[in-house]
């Protein structure tokens, strides 16, 4: 089962941005990482019930009834398929593995700061516009320890640097226009007659943003495979983000998966194989 021993952690915080990189540990290789994130794809796209309905027929060595074949090829279908329900579509497929592993990483590292975050599965396709991923942060009884961020999340075959302007685009012209939206479910999920200091908070995200409050907070992630992690990326992440209160403002998370595109390839076999 996945967890926190699975991946080294390096803190790399300077004066403009706080980096932290990530890259697995000894003996955790592609084929091990592939096993481990095709369950967790599991729980992103199933019920409970049907993990264990489907485990079941697996351990009887039994063929899927045609039904729950259909159901789960369209369950694994947005963000890994073509319209044909039968080709891979490349460039989604590698948006949803980055994803699938930026997702965990955030739950397995940083879960006691985190209040809220949406999504909270991850059901679409990355190729869809909209924000990646967002969190709120902080104590829910302390209003001056709540703070927020918006994370865009890419992932790549290629160069770190490759993905760099495009996070900052999409943080400063997309972002703008889709917090109001998360402000207006967060209203809803922390009404301030029952959540006072929460409840305050969420119903002026927007106006926080706007001001640049010290709580707004932007982060660039990118899921890459390399032999090493590159020392200089995101060096233009304060010249486009002046105005944000501190380093802390601007989070960068570089996750080093080596072999990624074998550790894709793999991950979809074990899904098709025990679809079969």
């Amino acid at each position: 089962m996945l967890n926190n021993n699975f991946f080294n952690r390096v803190d790399k915080t300077n004066q403009h941005i706080t980096r932290v990189d990530f890259y697995p540990s000894d003996g955790t290789g592609f084929d091990l990482l592939a096993k481990e994130f095709a369950e967790h794809l599991k729980k992103h796209r199933l019920h409970p019930e049907e993990i264990l309905q489907w485990n079941e027929y697996i351990l009887r060595n039994e063929e899927l009834p045609e039904s729950f074949k259909k159901k789960l090829t369209l369950v694994f279908s947005e963000g890994i398929l073509k319209d044909n329900l039968s080709t891979i579509d490349d460039d989604a497929f590698t948006g949803t593995c980055g994803q699938l592993i930026f997702y965990w990483l955030r739950e397995a590292f940083y879960a006691p700061e985190i209040i809220w975050k949406s999504p909270r599965r991850i059901t679409s396709s990355s190729k869809e516009q909209g924000i990646d991923y967002f969190e709120l942060l902080g104590d829910p009884n302390d209003f001056d320890s709540l703070s927020f961020i918006v994370w865009e999340v890419k992932a790549t075959d290629g160069e770190v640097s490759s993905r760099t302007s495009e996070i900052y685009r999409m943080l400063k012209n997309r972002a703008p226009r889709l917090i109001r939206g998360l402000e207006s479910q967060l209203s809803l999920d922390y009404p301030e007659e029952q959540h006072p200091v929460l409840g305050k908070f969420v119903r002026h995200l927007l106006d926080y943003w706007l001001s640049n409050e010290k709580c707004k907070k932007v982060g660039g992630a990118v899921i890459f495979s390399g032999n090493t992690i590159p020392q200089n990326v995101f060096t233009n992440f304060h010249n486009r983000f002046p105005n944000l209160a501190s380093e802390k403002s601007r989070q960068v998370i570089l996750i080093n998966i080596p072999e990624f595109a074998d550790m894709r390839r793999e991950l979809w076999k074990i899904i098709q194989s025990q679809m079969s």
